[in-house]
């Protein structure tokens, strides 16, 4: 993060850690959370790849009607960056209220995917805030934003919270 000392460093890791022994290592990394059409909200952790979809091959498994067998591929890259893919889905897929295009799109901290009724947020607490991108980069007048890639101190803290995740499981279980 830009202008960050090392004491906000510190605080991150304290708090993912916390949330990680709490038994919450879902929403300590990059997660989704989930509301279903009922209301009721889950956090799923978001790994290298996370299917979406009504079977039970899917890693994120939905039971809304709206939803294809498999409908969306969620993708996490080497430098933090998020992507999102509609599978060929019968209903399509929104991101932020627009209809997804065919191929990858961009993902970022807050956006909000719907499958049917189910909405699913992305949520990044090692990401840093978004920095309005250089109009070179978007064209003028598009207000989307970059994200920084990640550092050392984030994969490090990463790797701490889910360490501490096992270690927790292994105690318990």
């Amino acid at each position: 993060m830009s202008g960050a000392g090392p004491g906000s460093t510190r605080v991150a890791a304290a708090a993912m850690l916390r949330r990680a022994l709490d038994g919450d290592a879902a929403r300590a990394g990059p997660h989704l959370l989930v509301t279903g059409g009922d209301g009721t909200e889950r956090a799923v952790a978001l790994g290298v790849e996370l299917t979406v979809g009504r079977v039970p091959s899917a890693t994120l498994r939905l039971e809304d009607p709206g939803s294809s067998r498999l409908h969306a591929r969620l993708r996490l890259g080497r430098q933090g960056d998020a992507t999102v893919e509609d599978l060929g889905s019968k209903n399509g897929l929104a991101l932020n209220g627009r209809r997804v295009a065919p191929g990858p799109a961009p993902l970022h901290p807050g956006d909000e995917l719907l499958i049917g009724t189910t909405r699913l947020r992305y949520v990044d607490p090692l990401a840093g805030p978004r920095t309005p991108a250089p109009a070179a980069l978007t064209g003028a007048g598009d207000a989307r934003a970059v994200r920084e890639p990640w550092t050392t101190w984030r994969l490090l803290a990463a790797a701490a919270a889910l360490l501490a995740a096992a270690a927790l499981a292994a105690v318990t279980g």
